[in-house]
């Protein structure tokens, strides 16, 4: 029964872990994605500024796009200051960091699961010592030594 519980504690961590994995990665590139067409579209202000921000945050600069237009948004859209990050493609450095987030969320839920086993374990023993345990023949037979 235990090890069932293991085990199947070990399999949702895996489930959720892709699942959750998938789904935020999808969001916050559909999201780079958005922003980054609206820079394209109209240049607003702020939507630029926004970008910057982003691609000062991830240290990066732009999508790899084969287009011309591609290029001239991430040139306006990319500080002087981060030419470190000028060959990094913002969605490939978003998905690693990402995945890397993920990967400690995993650990971190294969830990709880693993002591919540063994918080069951130490439980269902101490439950059956207390329960075989037949200390009633001792009633009243203690001694006090000094």
């Amino acid at each position: 029964c235990v090890c069932l519980s293991f085990c199947e504690g070990v399999s949702m961590n895996v489930c959720i872990a892709h699942v959750l994995l998938f789904q935020i990665e999808s969001a916050v590139m559909d999201a780079y994605d958005f922003l980054y067409e609206q820079v394209r579209g109209n240049m607003s202000i702020s939507s630029k500024d926004n970008l910057i921000a982003l691609h000062n945050t991830f240290s990066c600069c732009g999508k790899k796009l084969a287009f011309s237009h591609s290029r001239r948004i991430g040139e306006q859209s990319c500080d002087s200051e981060n030419s470190s990050g000028l060959n990094r493609d913002c969605l490939q450095v978003m998905e690693n960091f990402l995945k890397k987030h993920i990967d400690v969320i995993s650990v971190l839920m294969l830990i709880t699961a693993v002591s919540m086993v063994y918080g069951m374990v130490v439980t269902s023993f101490l439950g059956f010592s207390f329960h075989l345990n037949n200390d009633c023949g001792k009633k009243g037979k203690y001694v006090l030594t000094s």
